[in-house]
Parts: structure tokens; C-alpha cells; sequence
């Protein structure tokens, strides 16, 4: 049997705190990450959205002008 001395507990007791350390290290990066990842996304959406929105200001305006020169004719 092995001897379970201060030195051997005193081991354990570290491997256990480096992994609890390591554990929670992982949970605060991946919220982190999940944060700017949102924040990516929420952005692109609304880029998403202004050239959606551009695009039918123009077409609109397209279609107006169109209107007003084939009633001018």
C-alpha cells in the first residue's frame, strides 16, 4: 500500500484546485466568447438590415421617377 503522508495529500490538493481553476477559466472564456459572438452577430444582422433598407429606398426611388417620366410622356 502506498503512505498517505502530508506531501502525497498536499498534491492532491493542488491537482484538484488547478483543475477547479482550469474548469472555471474555461466557463469565463466561453461566456466570453458567447458575449462577442452576440455582439457579431447583432452587428451583421443590423448591416444586414440597412442594405435590405438601401436597397428599397432606391427601388422605390427608381419606381417614382419612373412614374413621373411616363406620366410627363
Amino acid at each position: 500500500q502506498r503512505l498517505v503522508t502530508p506531501r502525497v495529500l498536499q498534491h492532491k490538493r493542488r491537482r484538484i484546485a488547478l483543475k477547479k481553476q482550469r474548469t472555471q477559466k474555461n466557463k469565463e472564456e466561453a461566456a466570453e466568447y458567447a458575449k462577442l459572438l452576440a455582439k457579431r452577430m447583432k452587428e451583421a444582422k443590423e448591416k444586414r438590415q440597412e442594405q435590405i433598407a438601401k436597397r428599397r429606398r432606391l427601388s422605390s426611388l427608381r419606381a417614382s421617377t419612373s412614374k413621373s417620366e411616363s406620366s410627363q410622356k
